[in-house]
């Protein structure tokens, strides 16, 4: 407030205020103000664009990134470029996916190191082009901790399980002292290929080197058994951790709903609250899915409804899904739409397809001729929406809309394919699952 109400805004002034925005993750608010300060004429120097560049990377907006790039060319002098300057626009190229881009400014520039070269590392293994993310790591000058991690973690990501252990038995050989970054890579790796041995191989290997109580190690323990499809291992991991955040509570009770234990997941979400740990949207999300899943109907109403009376976090598209599937599969078909139709946002198809489902299931004809054409709606383009309306309407012996629902598919070009459609086998999935 005291800066907005100042008559005079000086660069340096300026800068201050950039930076931090940039520090307490404001990004929004540090694009205003520079256009501000275009706006008054104040001098943009190099503190001014490595705050916008690390916004622009934050918020991967790439369009805005160039403008900032743009701008230092055509205001800033060659010397003014420094290597801070050059490695916070090697980062945001990087951040927003545009390697051939940050390959230019790589190879502009004068001078570089570990941070440009990580950057580099980084930037290749997130896109999933790991070939020259290997071939960069191999030609850095040197490696650091940083540059071991990026690479194991663009193999992990891509699933590539062999190479992540081959060079994480590199790293050990190179005398490089893994961290919990490191840890966390090799578990995802081992959830990535499903397998429960590989899974206790590393396990042993990161009790050995980091104990029991690192509470963001045992998240993605218990992310890792659960998805190995052994809650039992994955519960003692939990309750072997003393010092549990919101983020472990969150995978145990995920994981919980994720295989059918409703009622124990909620049960955990209970304790978890009676232990003062608050809970996040993706906790809320778990619980919600609990009760989807578990059929829980009032225990998801006042959990829906407490989000923003209790707790202040908005619900998102996804916590409307969860709720709106529990009443529909709860038989509460016309609450469900309703709520579908209340929602702040658009309804996704997948909002749609699970009202479809059940109502297919309860043999509700008006509110699964309501869903389809709202799915009709979204995407005109699915087969899959005319197929069931049209199967609907032939299933009570509606011959005459039926026809017409085909006659219309077949007006706006589009073609039943051979192979079943997606709309279709996700609905008959649903109904499976119910």
């Amino acid at each position: 407030m005291m800066f907005s109400s100042a008559p005079v805004s000086d660069p340096v002034s300026c800068n201050i205020m950039l930076s931090g925005y940039v520090k307490e993750g404001c990004t929004e608010e540090a694009l205003l103000l520079f256009r501000d300060m275009t706006s008054r004429g104040i001098a943009v120097d190099q503190y001014t664009v490595v705050a916008l560049l690390t916004c622009c990377g934050r918020l991967k907006n790439e369009l805005f990134g160039r403008s900032v790039h743009g701008v230092f060319v055509r205001r800033m002098s060659a010397g003014d470029c420094g290597l801070i300057l050059m490695n916070a626009l090697l980062d945001m190229y990087a951040k927003c996916g545009n390697m051939n881009a940050a390959m230019r400014v790589f190879g502009e520039a004068g001078e570089k190191d570990d941070i440009s070269w990580n950057t580099m590392v980084a930037g290749f293994a997130n896109a999933g082009m790991l070939d020259l993310a290997s071939r960069f790591f191999s030609e850095a000058p040197c490696w650091d901790l940083i540059s071991w991690n990026a690479l194991l973690a663009g193999y992990a990501r891509y699933k590539e399980f062999g190479a992540v252990m081959k060079l994480f038995h590199d790293m050990l050989a190179s005398c490089v002292k893994p961290d919990n970054v490191t840890a966390v890579t090799l578990i995802s790796a081992a959830t990535g290929t499903g397998s429960l041995n590989h899974g206790k191989s590393i396990h042993g290997w990161v009790v050995k080197e980091f104990g029991h109580q690192d509470a963001f190690l045992a998240s993605a323990l218990v992310d890792l058994y659960c998805k190995c499809g052994n809650v039992k291992i994955a519960h003692s991991v939990f309750e072997n951790t003393l010092d549990k955040d919101v983020t472990l509570w969150t995978a145990m009770i995920s994981g919980l709903a994720f295989h059918g234990h409703g009622t124990k997941a909620l049960d955990l979400f209970c304790k978890m609250q009676a232990e003062d740990i608050a809970p996040n949207g993706v906790t809320l999300l778990a619980a919600l899915s609990a009760c989807s899943h578990a059929g829980l109907l009032d225990e998801g109403c006042r959990i829906f409804d407490a989000m923003k009376q209790r707790f202040s976090i908005e619900p998102g598209i996804e916590h409307f899904g969860c709720m709106v599937d529990l009443l529909a599969r709860s038989g509460r078909l016309f609450d469900a739409v309703g709520l579908a139709r209340r929602m702040p946002m658009s309804p996704s198809r997948s909002i749609w397809g699970s009202i479809l489902s059940a109502s297919l299931a309860c043999q509700n004809t008006a509110v699964a001729e309501v869903a389809s054409k709202e799915l009709l709606h979204l995407d005109p383009t699915e087969e899959g929406g005319y197929v069931l309306l049209s199967n609907l309407y032939a299933s009570g012996g509606h011959w005459n809309y039926s026809d017409k629902v085909r006659e219309n598919m077949e007006r706006k070009g589009v073609k039943k394919s051979a192979g079943g459609s997606s709309l279709v086998l996700d609905v008959v999935a649903s109904n499976d699952r119910s």
